[in-house]
C-alpha cells in the first residue's frame, strides 16, 4: 500500500466528483465506488499500524524550541565576539551561528 499515492488519487476524484456535481451533472458511479474504496483501504492502512501519508506528518515547532534556537544563536554570537580573529574557534562559530540562523528562520516560518 502506498498511502500517498491513495490520498492523490482520493484528492483527485474527489474534486472531479465534486466538479461534475457542480456542473449539474451526474458523478459516475464508478468514480463514487472508487474513492470509498480508497478511504476504506488507507484507513485500514492506518488501523493497521501503517504510516501517514507525507502530505499528514505536519510536526509545529512549539514556542520553547524557538526560544531555545534563539538562546544558542546568542550564546554563538558571544562566542563570536570572544574568538580571536582567524581561529579555528572563530570559524566554528561563525559556522554554528549561521547555521543557527537558518533554523531559527525556519521554525519561525
Amino acid at each position: 500500500m502506498d498511502p500517498d499515492s491513495n490520498l492523490r488519487d482520493q484528492l483527485r476524484l474527489a474534486k472531479q466528483l465534486l466538479a461534475e456535481v457542480d456542473e449539474g451533472s451526474q458523478p459516475d458511479q464508478d468514480d463514487i465506488g472508487r474513492l470509498a474504496e480508497l478511504v476504506i483501504a488507507l484507513d485500514n492502512w492506518i488501523a493497521g499500524g501503517g504510516f501517514l501519508p507525507k502530505a499528514w506528518n505536519y510536526h509545529p515547532i512549539r514556542t520553547d524550541t524557538i526560544a531555545r534556537i534563539a538562546t544558542c544563536l546568542a550564546v554563538a554570537e558571544d562566542g563570536l565576539r570572544t574568538a580571536p580573529a582567524g581561529s579555528d574557534e572563530r570559524g566554528r562559530m561563525v559556522h554554528l551561528r549561521a547555521q543557527l540562523k537558518d533554523l531559527l528562520e525556519a521554525a519561525r516560518s
